[in-house]
């Protein structure tokens, strides 16, 4: 899912300079009270933070609905913006490389538990 989104916003660069980061993450939160769950809720989240350039000015905007209506809309909102926007006193130098974070070596096992097995673990 991840190249597609990455392939629909790359479709929407042309004669831009863009730094894009795709965010993806899994939050988790139980709440216990009185020795039984009060709350339970879970949620997953995509975001793409996008910067884009002209060579004089710049927009940041971030994207968090994948459907190509809603990136097309995203884009066609900031070439709209960028037209009315102040030249740029500084634009940061766009980065030539690609950078993946291996997720497997940064998350809290804790975070897969189920809120059953959650209690188990306080009740120890």
């Amino acid at each position: 899912m991840k190249n597609s989104i990455i392939d629909n916003i790359m479709k929407h660069l042309r004669g831009f300079d863009a730094h894009v980061i795709l965010y993806s993450g899994v939050r988790n939160l139980t709440r216990f009270g009185d020795n039984e769950i009060s709350q339970n809720v879970s949620s997953k989240d995509i975001y793409a933070y996008v910067r884009i350039s002209d060579g004089e000015k710049v927009v940041k905007f971030v994207i968090s609905k994948f459907d190509g209506d809603s990136i097309k809309s995203s884009f066609d909102n900031a070439k709209k913006i960028i037209k009315l926007t102040k030249k740029a006193d500084f634009i940061p130098q766009l980065t030539k490389t690609t950078v993946k974070i291996d997720g497997k070596s940064h998350y809290d096992e804790s975070a897969f538990l189920t809120p059953y097995q959650l209690i188990k673990g306080l009740k120890k």
